[in-house]
């Protein structure tokens, strides 16, 4: 898989015509969500110990070097999370082979990668495929769809503690390192019932409720988890929500092609992509202002975007799911603040956003209106 760029287009929408300038960090890799067929079954000493459970979760790669095969590729797991009510793995925090996940068009694709499991006293563990009956759909640079028929769960060497079923879809093109931290904090005012009198009727005053970043993550754990895309129904302590913007123009590459929301670890580890209920919106035409230095690249040292933001929650495409569809919007104001730039023509920007927001809804038709506030963050290393 080609290394990708991701472009930055924050006070470059209105330069980058006039000046040729982009500024480019580079994306860490491509997200797979398992698909709700994937299963582990339990082994002790290798011998099957339970039926299959299912098993669900997203994993990471990174670009690793090409193989000798023409038309194939070797990746490296960044990250991986895969869960149930009895297992929990996720990436280990030591080095991963270059050659974790290789694709190649003879069929040999291999899958490899060092984890921590939570339930097991000793760490790390192995994960690795075995057999020749695996298949990929899609270019061996950028599968769409992946499948390993046997990926065994071992230790050091010993005998199978648990075999997987591996198949997973491309969910999220290039994983962005530098994470936009989302959080909502919001009064929702819920309608309330009628009581009917001999004089008249009385409707009563709006239930008033939170609705928070907390409260969102509770939500999307339990849609997740009913849609059968995430192991349990609440998210580790120290879970972090966090969006990608759309960029125009990056329409059916590898990028992510709309507003993205992804849930992190304490850790910074993807949990799971959810872009399937929860989208942030922003505005197509921003406004810029602050002192740029004299490449006009970067801000000298502060800028200001004024742009409209929406957060979307909708999942009325879960079956027997919460029940929860909302919009909160504003108009934010996203304040940059940028280091002096390298020899290199590299620099760090600190991004700030503040937004007013209101909004309406409903829970399991019960209609609300909702007032409070849009706030994001970002630390990112930029080069131009």
């Amino acid at each position: 898989m080609k290394k990708h760029l991701f472009i930055i287009l924050t006070i470059l929408l209105p330069l980058t015509a006039a000046l040729g300038q982009g500024l480019t960090p580079q994306l860490d890799g491509s997200v797979y969500r398992l698909l709700p067929d994937s299963t582990i079954i339990p082994m002790t000493n290798g011998v099957a110990s339970g039926p299959a459970q299912p098993l669900a979760g997203s994993f990471v790669w990174g670009t690793g070097a090409p193989v000798t095969l023409e038309g194939s590729d070797k990746f490296f797991v960044t990250s991986l999370n895969f869960s149930n009510a009895s297992y929990h793995l996720t990436v280990s925090g030591g080095p991963q082979q270059a050659s974790s996940i290789s694709i190649s068009t003879n069929g040999t694709n291999s899958f490899l990668a060092s984890v921590n499991w939570s339930e097991s006293t000793s760490n790390p563990w192995d994960l690795f495929s075995f057999g020749e009956s695996n298949s990929y759909y899609g270019s061996a640079f950028a599968p769409t769809r992946l499948t390993f028929n046997s990926v065994g769960l071992s230790y050091q060497g010993s005998l199978y503690s648990a075999i997987i079923y591996l198949d997973a879809e491309l969910a999220a093109g290039p994983v962005n390192p530098y994470p936009n931290f989302l959080t909502v904090s919001a009064t929702a005012q819920s309608q309330q019932t009628t009581n009917a009198q001999s004089n008249g009727s009385t409707i009563l005053n709006p239930l008033k409720s939170r609705i928070d970043t907390r409260q969102l993550l509770v939500w999307l754990a339990q849609d997740e988890y009913t849609a059968g895309h995430y192991g349990f129904t609440n998210f580790p302590d120290g879970a972090q929500l966090t969006y990608v913007p759309f960029f125009p123009g990056l329409e059916g590459t590898l990028f992510f092609d709309g507003p993205a929301t992804q849930v992190l670890d304490k850790n910074g580890q993807l949990i799971i992509d959810t872009s399937d209920i929860l989208t942030f919106q922003d505005g197509n035409n921003p406004v810029f202002s602050g002192k740029l230095r004299p490449d006009n690249a970067a801000y000298n040292p502060t800028g200001k975007e004024l742009h409209f933001v929406r957060v979307n929650y909708d999942d009325s495409a879960v079956t027997n799911g919460v029940g929860v569809q909302f919009s909160l919007q504003g108009l934010m104001t996203t304040t940059f603040t940028d280091s002096k730039p390298t020899a290199l023509l590299t620099f760090n920007r600190t991004a700030t956003g503040k937004a007013d927001a209101a909004g309406d809804g409903s829970l399991n038709g019960v209609p609300f209106v909702l007032t409070g506030s849009i706030d994001t963050r970002q630390k990112i290393e930029l080069t131009y």
